[in-house]
């Protein structure tokens, strides 16, 4: 959690969001075909500005 008051803390001002809100952090890594990283991004989403649903489905296995 203190990761995302940090990042807030410095990114408030330009996501129009007081400091220490809640935020989505989302970290991507993709890799190429060797298995090695060559991009890493990570998008904040404003606790205000997103909306977050997951459908679970149960099998019989």
């Amino acid at each position: 959690m203190n990761r995302v008051i940090n990042e807030l803390s410095l990114w408030g001002p330009v996501l129009k969001v007081e400091p220490g809100s809640a935020a989505l952090v989302i970290v991507r890594r993709h890799f190429d075909a060797a298995d090695e990283v060559f991009e890493i991004t990570v998008t904040t989403h404003p606790a205000e500005r997103f909306t977050f649903s997951m459908q679970l489905n149960r099998s019989r296995d």
